[in-house]
C-alpha cells in the first residue's frame, strides 16, 4: 500500500498502517458479517427452538443489534427481471441520474443492489440513523467547510461576490479530500486482496460495498474513511492535488482490476460508479452560503458544489448516481448547464417499485414467507396473515422491512396481534379485520421506532401559502373517497419529501397517496392537532363546496354521518324515516356498519367492525369512487381495501352503497340516492330519484337499454349475484336484502 500513500503526511501513514491488519483480516475468504441469532427463552418449547433454529439458519445481517432486512441478501436481487430492468435506468452510462422517490420506497436498496453489480463509492450525506455509511461527506459539509476561517455561512447582500468564489473553493477542496481519501482506502482495499496471493473476484464488489456501509467493520467505533479525510484536510492538500492523485489512482486501480480480477475487462473498460445517497439532506444544508449561477440573487444549498464536484468524477469515466427524497430538478438543470453546455446531460427516475400493485402481492408474499416460519405459514392463520400483511401495509418497502424486524424480535406467539398492536401504534387507529384471533387491548407495546404519525413533517406545511389546506384535502380525499393520484398544484415535490405521496412507478411521475398507514397516521395527527381542518370541520366544509357528479361533498356528509350512527349497534328505524304502512319488522332490529370480506382461499364471509368515532376500522380508506369493475368486485366482498362506503361509477344508479349487520346476524345492503336540496323533491323528480334505488334498474338508462353491454356484458349480472348472494332476513320480502333510501 506504499503507492497509495505517496504523497501524504506521516499521520496519514501511520492512520493507515493501524489499520491495516484488519483489512487483512477482513479481505479473506473466511470473514463473515455477524449475523442475528435468536436466543430460545428459558423454557421454551421444542417448537419455539425450531423456530429459532430456522431463523438462525436464515443469517440476518446484525446492525446495531437489530437483524437487518436491507442488508439481508444483498446482490440477489439483480437477476429479477423487474429490479434488472429499474437497475438500468439507475446506472446509466454517461450521464449523472438522479433517482428520486419519497422515503421508504427503496432507492438504497436500489443503488446498493447496483454496486454489488459493478465497482464503486457509496456515499451518504447524512447518518443520523442506523449509523448507515460513513459520516465523510457530514462531517465535511457541517464540520470542516464551517471550521475554515475563510468560509462564509451567510454570504453578504449585494457584495458578495469575492466570498462566494472563496466559499466554492473551499467546498471543491473539502469534497476532493473526501474522495481522495475514499480512493486510497480502495487501493488499500485492492493490495490488500493481492497481497493476500488470491484474483479479485465479483464477490470482492460485494465486500467493498460492506466496508462502505459499514466502516467499523475494520475497527469498531472507528470510520477509517473520514479519519482520513480528517487528516488529509489537516494537512492542507488543495483542491489541484487532490485531483491529480485522484487522476492517478484511478488510473493504477483500473490496471489492477484488468491483471489481478477473475474476470477479463481490459484496463480502459473497467466500469466506476459513484452514489451520493439522502441527497435531500444536503439540499437543504448551506443554503445562505451558495447562489445560482443563473441569477445569483437566488441562494442555493451546499447540494449545488456536491453536484459540480461529482460532475468533474464523470470526466474521469466515474458514472454518477444520486438518490434523494427531495431534489429540486431545476437546480440539478441549472447546475449541470453551468458546468458543461449541454441540453440534457443528466436522467431523472423515480421507479424503484413498490408493494402497492395487483402483481405486486405474490413478491410481498414472497418477501413475508423468507421471514415467517413455514410452521407459521403453512395454516389457514399463516395464509390470513399474508392477506393481513398486505392490506395494510401496502405500499412502501419499508414499511414491511420494519414491521418483519419487530415481528421476529417478539415472540412469534401470535402474528395476529402483534400486527394489530404495530398498525395502532403507528396510527393510533386499532384492525378490527381479525377480531376472531386477536384482543382488542394492546399485547405488545415495545417498538424500536417513533410512531409514524410522529414522523411525518407536517411543520414543513407550516409556513406556506396554501399548502395546509392542500394537504388537508389530499390526506382527507385519499381517506374518504379513495382517492389515489394527487392533484397539489405543484406541490407534489413537498409531498414526496415530507413522506406523504410517493411518485408512482411510471415516466410520467405522478404522486400518489396509497400507503394505508400513511393516511391513517395523517388522519391521525391533522384530526388532533392544528392549525389543519378535523375530519368533521372538512366533511362539513365540503357539502357546499364539492357539489360535482364525481366527487359529491353532500355523499360523503351522508356516508360520514351513517359511519357515526351506526358505529355502535343502533335500531334502524331511528335512522331512517319508514313509510307509515310499510315498516318491515327487522327495522325495529339494531344494526351496526360493517366491512364485509371474503376469504381468498376458502370464499368464507367476514363481517369486520367500523368504528370511527372509536378508531376501530377494518380498512384505512373510509369508501371509495369505483370503477364499473371494482364496484362488481366491492359488491362481491372482494375488493382489496375493504371499504365499508362504495360510492359507485354514476352509470349504476345510486350514489352510495354499504352493508349493515342486524342483531341476528343477517345483513341488508342500503342503496342511498343523495339529493342536496334546500327544499323536499317532489312529482318527477322524486320517481327519478327512486328508480336509481332499484337493482332492477341498475346499470340501465331511462330507457331500460344496458350500459355499455359490449364492454361489460356481464356486468348486471354479476351485480344482482353480488347482492342476492348476501345472507339477509327471512321476512325481507325482495329478492335482494337491500334498503333504498333517498337521502
Amino acid at each position: 500500500s506504499t503507492s497509495a500513500t505517496n504523497g501524504l503526511s506521516a499521520n496519514a501513514h501511520e492512520l493507515i498502517q493501524n489499520f491495516l491488519p484488519a483489512m487483512r483480516s477482513f479481505v479473506s475468504p473466511s470473514w463473515n458479517w455477524e449475523t442475528w441469532k435468536p436466543t430460545p427463552s428459558d423454557h421454551a418449547t421444542s417448537e419455539e427452538h425450531e423456530i429459532c433454529s430456522w431463523l438462525s439458519e436464515l443469517k440476518i445481517p446484525l446492525l446495531n443489534g437489530t437483524p437487518n432486512l436491507l442488508l439481508h441478501r444483498l446482490g440477489s436481487l439483480q437477476d429479477d427481471p423487474c429490479m434488472k430492468a429499474r437497475l438500468e435506468k439507475v446506472f446509466v452510462r454517461a450521464v449523472a441520474t438522479f433517482l428520486v422517490n419519497t422515503s421508504g420506497s427503496g432507492k438504497t436498496r436500489h443503488v446498493l443492489e447496483g454496486l454489488c453489480r459493478e465497482w464503486g463509492f457509496y456515499f451518504v450525506s447524512t447518518t443520523e440513523t442506523e449509523d448507515f455509511g460513513s459520516t465523510d461527506i457530514m462531517n465535511c459539509i457541517m464540520s470542516r467547510l464551517l471550521a475554515n476561517p475563510n468560509f462564509t455561512e451567510c454570504l453578504p447582500s449585494p457584495d458578495f461576490h469575492y466570498q462566494l468564489a472563496d466559499n466554492c473553493r473551499i467546498a471543491d477542496e473539502c469534497f476532493s479530500q473526501v474522495f481522495l481519501a475514499r480512493i486510497i482506502i480502495f487501493r488499500v482495499f485492492l493490495d490488500s486482496i493481492i497481497e493476500s496471493g488470491r484474483l479479485i473476484t465479483e464477490e470482492d464488489k460485494h465486500r467493498w460495498l460492506l466496508l462502505q456501509i459499514r466502516p467499523a467493520i475494520l475497527t469498531p467505533s472507528s470510520d477509517i474513511f473520514d479519519e482520513l479525510a480528517q487528516v488529509i484536510s489537516q494537512d492542507g492538500l488543495s483542491a489541484a492535488v487532490c485531483k491529480e492523485r485522484i487522476n492517478s489512482l484511478l488510473w493504477e486501480q483500473r490496471v489492477l482490476l484488468a491483471k489481478h480480477s477473475t474476470t477479463t475487462r481490459s484496463t480502459k473498460s473497467q466500469k466506476l460508479y459513484c452514489v451520493l445517497d439522502e441527497a435531500q439532506r444536503a439540499a437543504s444544508q448551506l443554503t445562505s452560503a451558495f447562489r445560482s449561477s443563473k441569477d445569483p440573487s437566488v441562494s442555493r444549498p451546499v447540494l449545488r458544489e456536491l453536484i459540480v464536484f461529482l460532475k468533474y468524477l464523470m470526466t474521469k469515466r466515474i458514472d454518477v448516481t444520486i438518490a434523494g427524497t427531495g431534489i429540486d430538478e431545476a437546480l440539478v438543470e441549472e447546475t449541470l448547464k453551468s458546468i458543461i453546455n449541454k441540453s440534457k446531460n443528466f436522467t431523472w427516475t423515480t421507479q424503484t417499485g413498490s408493494f402497492n400493485k395487483e402483481h405486486s402481492r405474490e413478491l410481498q408474499a414472497t418477501y413475508i414467507c423468507r421471514y415467517i416460519p413455514p410452521t407459521i405459514l403453512q395454516t389457514a392463520s399463516g395464509q390470513r396473515l399474508i392477506e393481513r400483511i398486505h392490506h395494510w401495509l401496502e405500499g412502501r418497502f419499508r414499511f414491511t422491512a420494519a414491521f418483519l424486524v419487530n415481528l421476529l424480535q417478539s415472540d412469534l406467539k401470535n402474528p395476529h396481534q402483534f400486527l394489530d398492536d404495530w398498525v395502532e401504534y403507528h396510527t393510533t387507529f386499532r384492525p378490527t379485520d381479525a377480531l376472531d384471533l386477536t384482543s382488542p387491548h394492546r399485547v405488545y407495546d415495545n417498538f424500536s421506532t417513533p410512531p409514524l404519525h410522529e414522523q411525518l413533517q407536517f411543520e414543513r406545511f407550516f409556513a406556506k401559502q396554501g399548502a395546509i389546506s392542500l394537504l388537508n384535502n389530499a390526506v382527507y380525499d385519499s381517506l374518504l373517497r379513495g382517492k389515489i393520484f394527487l392533484n397539489i398544484e405543484g406541490q407534489d415535490h413537498s409531498l414526496v419529501e415530507t413522506g406523504f405521496g410517493h411518485y408512482r412507478d411510471a415516466p410520467d411521475r405522478r404522486t400518489e397517496m396509497l400507503a394505508p398507514l400513511i393516511i391513517l397516521a395523517a388522519t391521525a395527527y391533522m384530526n388532533k392537532f392544528g392549525p389543519f381542518e378535523n375530519l368533521w370541520q372538512y366533511v362539513t366544509r365540503s357539502v357546499d363546496k364539492l357539489k360535482g357528479s364525481e366527487h359529491n361533498g353532500f355523499e360523503t356528509y351522508i356516508a360520514f354521518m351513517i359511519a357515526h350512527a351506526f358505529a355502535t349497534p343502533t335500531k334502524l328505524e331511528d335512522v331512517f324515516e319508514f313509510p307509515d304502512a310499510q315498516v318491515p319488522k327487522w327495522a325495529d332490529q339494531e344494526a351496526r356498519l360493517v366491512a364485509l370480506s371474503r376469504d381468498s382461499q376458502s370464499s368464507r364471509l367476514s363481517a369486520h367492525e367500523f368504528d370511527w368515532p372509536g378508531a376501530a376500522v377494518s380498512s384505512s380508506r373510509f369508501g371509495m369512487e369505483l370503477s364499473e369493475l371494482h364496484t362488481v368486485e366491492w359488491l362481491n366482498h372482494r375488493h382489496h381495501h375493504k371499504p365499508p362506503f362504495a360510492f359507485p361509477d354514476n352509470n349504476m344508479g345510486p350514489d352510495l352503497l354499504f352493508v349493515l349487520q342486524l342483531k341476528d346476524k343477517t345483513f341488508i345492503w342500503v342503496s342511498i340516492q343523495a339529493k342536496y336540496h334546500q327544499n323536499p323533491i317532489y312529482g318527477q323528480n322524486l320517481v327519478k330519484a327512486i328508480r336509481t334505488t332499484d337493482p332492477n334498474k341498475y346499470w340501465k338508462d331511462n330507457t331500460n337499454a344496458p350500459y355499455a353491454p359490449d364492454k361489460y356484458p356481464t356486468l348486471i349480472e354479476d351485480t344482482l349475484k353480488g347482492l342476492k348472494a348476501l345472507p339477509g332476513p327471512e321476512d325481507m320480502g325482495t329478492d335482494y336484502p337491500l334498503l333504498r333510501v333517498i337521502a
